[in-house]
């Protein structure tokens, strides 16, 4: 179904029209139709919750996450994709905030088309044209 709900950190599910989306600076949550989307609501709303509590600035930078069994997709408001395996989602946002703190001095994550965080041990990254 399509339903539209806010979920706060206690996992309740609050129903919303698509009006009030704008009055709350929140992430918005996309799980793909399938037979694990239970588990993709689990594992998106540990995600959410793991950023919140441990990575509060790219929280505040999330526009919104989308979830199927085998990619995660956080876009943030800049647009920056940044593609994270489910099953090692918690480490794949260590990496992504080591990678932060390694090129802060000089570039944020928002200066990136996308940044890949499929791949053990390395980071693949496209760094915005500007013109």
């Amino acid at each position: 179904d399509n339903k539209q709900n806010f979920i706060d950190i206690e996992n309740t599910h609050i129903p919303i029209n698509t009006k009030s989306l704008n009055n709350f600076p929140v992430p918005i949550i996309n799980i793909q139709k399938s037979n694990f989307a239970h588990n993709q609501k689990n594992i998106a709303i540990s995600l959410i919750k793991y950023i919140l509590t441990d990575y509060r600035e790219m929280y505040d930078n999330i526009s919104e996450i989308s979830i199927s069994p085998s990619l995660i997709t956080i876009i943030t408001d800049q647009k920056t994709k940044i593609f994270i395996d489910p099953n090692i989602a918690l480490n794949s946002i260590d990496k992504l905030r080591e990678f932060e703190n390694s090129i802060k001095k000089f570039k944020k994550i928002d200066d990136h088309q996308y940044i890949n965080l499929l791949y053990e041990k390395q980071i693949v990254v496209k760094e915005r044209d500007y013109l």
